[in-house]
């Protein structure tokens, strides 16, 4: 007689997931990547070229406001005595050191580094809103992708990675008075598998 067959095992019951792997842990761990960059550009403007370009300007305005005033020395009249003098000589040094500042780009830095540090705002913004939602799984995925395609443009003026206490003190704020009302597709299947209490219709 030909040997039984052995009988084919039941499938096995898929295991449930741990509590890393959750809809909802995954979305709070995309949330925090996406608060990690909006610290990170924000906080571009602390660069000292921000602050020497924001320097340069007053100073162009008040050498400006200076030479229509006629303090600052005419060449018609050729006047290199007091004032006059004084405001001719920082004109000069003026332009020498817009010269050095062109030769370290510290106008395109700064400007790259606004332009950053203004949509990291934004995404912040937009953040706030989206966790708003019952389920913001997918905005946020999208969201993601869309700062990382700002810190690709803007990544030669990204500041370094900001302390894990910052990051998480954000990370609650937008976080915390949102979850409640979160409706993930892991906590809709559990209401539904909950069995019905006794005040409850099956």
């Amino acid at each position: 007689m030909p040997a039984p067959e052995d009988p084919i095992p039941p499938p096995m019951p898929p295991r449930p997931p741990t509590g890393d792997a959750t809809p909802e842990a995954r979305l709070i761990r995309k949330v925090r990547q996406i608060c990690v960059r909006i610290i990170q550009g924000k906080a571009a403007v602390s660069r000292w070229q921000v602050k020497a370009q924001r320097g340069l300007r007053i100073t162009s305005i008040i050498l400006s406001s200076l030479g229509s005033a006629g303090v600052i020395a005419d060449k018609v009249t050729g006047e290199t005595t007091g004032w006059a003098f004084v405001g001719a000589v920082i004109a000069i040094g003026f332009g020498i050191l817009l010269q050095i500042a062109n030769e370290f780009h510290v106008e395109q830095i700064a400007g790259d580094s606004r332009s950053l540090a203004e949509a990291c705002g934004l995404v912040e913004v937009q953040l706030g809103i989206i966790l708003e939602a019952e389920n913001p799984t997918r905005a946020v995925a999208q969201l993601h992708d869309e700062i990382n395609t700002v810190i690709l443009k803007y990544h030669k003026v990204l500041p370094a990675a900001p302390p894990a206490s910052e990051v998480d003190r954000l990370v609650k704020l937008l976080v915390e008075p949102n979850r409640p009302d979160w409706r993930l597709p892991e906590q809709q299947r559990k209401r539904r598998d909950k069995p019905p209490t006794g005040g409850e219709k099956p």
